[in-house]
């Protein structure tokens, strides 16, 4: 065997196994169908591929033509990601505003009614604690 084909060979192993490292790092189902079209593609706590499969569930609970603002909140507080983008998809019924629209910076009458946050709890004395999901949290604006 030459050292050129011992070369390609370990090369081989080691591309592999970061290969294996890679999928498992990104969760499972790698050998089941995927829940959503975002399983495999990126981080699974990533606020967007969670909203995946959050958003669907809050459709059947907040009413139709409501405003919905959806986020990942940072320390408790209003954060602006992706998740933002996901929801103008998978809530047509709703009228999607951006983030911002859940913070003090806005004036009360301007307020998104509902907030769907992902994973961590939102930290608003506005909003009062609807639901929990596996996913995130619902929440309503006070009245």
């Amino acid at each position: 065997m030459t050292k050129q084909a011992v070369v390609i060979g370990v090369a081989t192993v080691a591309l592999n196994v970061m290969l294996v490292a890679k999928m498992a790092d990104r969760g499972r189902p790698y050998f089941e169908t995927p829940r959503t079209i975002a399983d495999h593609t990126i981080d699974p706590q990533d606020p967007p591929r969670l909203a995946l499969t959050f958003l669907p569930q809050l459709s059947k609970v907040i009413p139709s033509g409501a405003t919905v603002a959806v986020f990942k909140p940072v320390n408790g507080k209003v954060n602006d990601d992706g998740a933002f983008f996901v929801a103008t998809g998978l809530l047509p019924r709703h009228q999607i505003v951006p983030p911002l629209m859940a913070s003090d910076a806005v004036e009360a009458r301007d307020r998104a009614e509902w907030v769907a946050a992902i994973t961590d709890p939102l930290d608003n004395p506005n909003y009062e604690l609807v639901a929990t999901y596996p996913e995130g949290r619902l929440y309503k604006l006070r009245q």
